[in-house]
């Protein structure tokens, strides 16, 4: 049993144990088919310029430090504009509390816990709508739930910024990387500082304008800052809502980097170590040259004369999520988004660029064919500075093998998908894992059959064994076998939370890469063509089919979004070989 039951969470605002974003119902949990909850994805208010005595929308920063045709700071070297407001505004940080997979998969979770939904809603809204709950709670009010996504006013406008400008930028240094500041434990200050990465700042005109001081700390450049919210626990609860005593990593990839060649804590650092920011924040033009620039402008469009910086940190937070972007752009009128839709474009672009340069490799070895079988080891080498997939387990990646004869006939298949990005069998038909309450696909070593997939992914199971779908019903993982980071070490500090499960005995998973062996029957004469390929999806279609159990209008919304939206997976690597 992988269990955390000695690690209970203190939480900074008093609140339960983290839940933030769940999934559906699972095996055992009947969900009814028209319930409704108390709000809904449709018609959100827009964003909003506030100013108040902790916190100012990221309107309020654009009057500096976004780009404008008049103003030539915040610029690379070629004049493209990299000034954060821009860039941040499209992301999932600035759209972490209009996310309409996050919203519904509280909403799901919210019907299946009625009895806590208060804890549910004001724990998911610490990570999402972090300005929102510390605003309460400095001024000691009840922690909000999602009815202030909905409302009017201070903490709305607040809430609906997502994670902004002024709430990473004041979370203090204190704690940060103990198990006190995950799953939203970051502390924010009442001084109004602006914590940055460049020394001696001039801070006359951010005074000036907003009463924020800026404050050099080498803290907003560390890893153990995203720590606080990208690593998180969730307390399992049976089908009555009654703790079972079990504490689930529900995404860990801080631990994951700190157990790894990346980490920039170890010591002695290797080569290789990079923080979280050094690869979501690069600090480099996208021509690979540092960013030397002045960090803002006037209100009214001139340039600032304030010092010329290095290495000002483009605000892209480029992760692997295409699917929620793409419906963030196709439906922000009704979302009420921030940023116009190329600003998308560029997110949904820059994505996928980050998927295939810098996510994984694959290769082909051992190749032989010889009286009709074919035979090869796929071998599939992590790159990332943490699991892959990583964090929230709707995520998975898998491999897809394709042969073919002269005429383009397939000869075999394994991993094949539809265009809806569905798992199908030769024949077109999906494939049982890809339904609620099917069976879960195992970890594989070998591959013979067209039936059998490699399917990387993180799948919970609840107290009683039973896989499930369902955050607040997973217990601990009876599958994770989600590629290591390179140097993963099974002794390691953090390797506990972060150990993989389900792979038994396979010696070829290993930290940084798994090979998987591929013996298949082909033709024993004529010319054939192998394709393989790692694909990669934000969300499975078996996650969504637990998910669509559920009826709350939140549900019903996003399915719709799923519906118009290009939900086949990403190629993250592929080799083509010729047999003859």
């Amino acid at each position: 049993m992988r269990l955390s039951s000695r690690l209970v969470l203190p939480v900074v605002f008093g609140l339960a144990a983290a839940v933030c974003a769940v999934a559906a119902a699972g095996p055992g949990l009947a969900a009814p088919r028209n319930a409704r909850s108390t709000w809904v994805n449709r018609n959100m208010p827009g964003p909003q310029q506030t100013f108040e005595e902790h916190f100012a929308t990221s309107l309020v920063c654009a009057n500096c430090h976004s780009n404008i045709d008049s103003a030539s700071n915040l610029r690379d070297e070629k004049g493209n504009g990299v000034a954060p407001f821009d860039l941040w505004q499209a992301t999932m940080m600035a759209n972490a509390s209009r996310d309409p997979f996050y919203r519904a998969v509280v909403s799901a979770e919210v019907l299946a816990n009625p009895g806590r939904k208060a804890a549910i809603e004001a724990d998911c809204l610490k990570c999402h709508a972090p300005m929102a709950v510390t605003q309460a709670h400095l001024r000691k009010d009840p922690a909000p739930g999602f009815a202030v996504l909905y409302g009017s006013g201070l903490l709305t406008d607040l809430a609906l910024d997502g994670v902004s400008c002024t709430a990473c930028h004041q979370i203090s240094p204190e704690g940060l990387g103990n198990v006190t500041s995950f799953s939203g434990g970051f502390r924010i200050g009442t001084r109004k500082r602006i914590y940055g990465p460049h020394r001696n700042p001039q801070g006359g005109p951010m005074v000036g304008f907003t009463g924020y001081t800026p404050t050099y700390s080498t803290h907003i450049s560390e890893s153990r800052l995203c720590a606080t919210c990208h690593t998180l626990y969730t307390e399992a609860l049976d089908e009555q809502g009654r703790p079972t005593g079990h504490h689930l990593p529900e995404q860990t990839p801080y631990l994951e980097w700190r157990n790894s060649v990346f980490s920039t804590e170890a010591t002695p650092r290797s080569p290789q170590a990079a923080s979280c920011q050094n690869c979501h924040m690069p600090r480099n033009s996208e021509a690979g040259v540092p960013i030397r620039t002045r960090l803002a402008r006037t209100p009214d469009g001139r340039d600032f004369r304030t010092p010329v910086r290095d290495h000002l940190s483009r605000h892209i937070f480029v992760g692997g999520n295409t699917l929620v972007p793409k419906m963030l752009r196709d439906f922000g009128r009704e979302m009420g988004v921030l940023a116009p839709p190329e600003a998308f474009d560029r997110v949904i672009e820059l994505t996928t660029r980050q998927l295939q340069q810098n996510t994984a490799r694959l290769e082909v070895t051992d190749l032989q064919r010889a009286g009709g079988k074919l035979v090869f080891d796929a071998t599939v080498e992590n790159l990332a500075g943490h699991k892959f997939p990583t964090a929230y387990p709707s995520r998975r990646a898998w491999l897809r093998i394709r042969v073919t004869d002269a005429a383009g006939r397939v000869v075999f298949v394994s991993g094949d998908y539809d265009d809806r990005g569905r798992l199908v069998d030769a024949a077109g038909k999906p494939l049982a894992v890809e339904a609620a309450g099917g069976p879960v696909e195992p970890h594989h070593t070998l591959i013979r059959d067209p039936s059998q997939v490699q399917i990387w992914e993180a799948v919970m199971q609840d107290s009683r064994g039973r896989p499930t779908f369902q955050l607040l019903r997973g217990a601990e993982y009876v599958k994770d076998n989600r590629l290591l980071p390179r140097g993963w070490k099974p002794d390691g500090p953090d390797a506990h939370d972060t150990e993989p499960a389900g792979v038994g005995t396979d010696a070829d998973f290993v930290g940084g890469k798994d090979t998987v062996r591929v013996e298949i029957a082909v033709p024993a004469a004529g010319v054939l063509k192998l394709e393989v390929e790692v694909l990669y999806q934000t969300l499975s279609w078996r996650y969504a089919d637990e998910l669509f159990r559920f009826r709350t209008p939140e549900v019903v919304t996003f399915a719709e979004y799923m519906d118009k939206t290009d939900t086949r997976p990403v190629t993250v690597a592929a080799t083509k070989h010729d047999l003859p």
